[in-house]
């Protein structure tokens, strides 16, 4: 495996699963998991991914929050429309709240 990103040896597996993965349904995904040693981790981190994904779906107009997994994910689905609704303007109003 190459190693293009500067992260410990177990987090390879990690973003190799969540790469391979997250296009696929969440029960095929989540039940191809074995031979790890912290199982949890790996689908906090899928879910966290496949929410991430999904919130940039406003891009595109198809974000349904049902869909997203952690709580905290559908709060922000109001701050999702606000980024992309503010497009190049976001640096720029970003640095006036800093």
């Amino acid at each position: 495996m190459l190693k293009l990103l500067d992260i410990y040896e177990e987090d390879y597996g990690i973003l190799k699963f969540i790469i391979e993965n997250h296009c696929r349904g969440d029960y095929k995904s989540i039940s191809s998991i074995s031979n790890v040693k912290d199982k949890e981790r790996y689908i906090i981190l899928y879910n966290i991914f496949k929410d991430s994904d999904g919130l940039d779906r406003v891009r595109i107009d198809d974000l349904n929050p049902s869909y997203l997994r952690n709580d905290v994910s559908k709060k922000l689905v109001n701050v999702a429309q606000e980024i992309y609704g503010l497009g190049k303007d976001f640096e720029k109003r970003l640095k006036l709240i800093q």
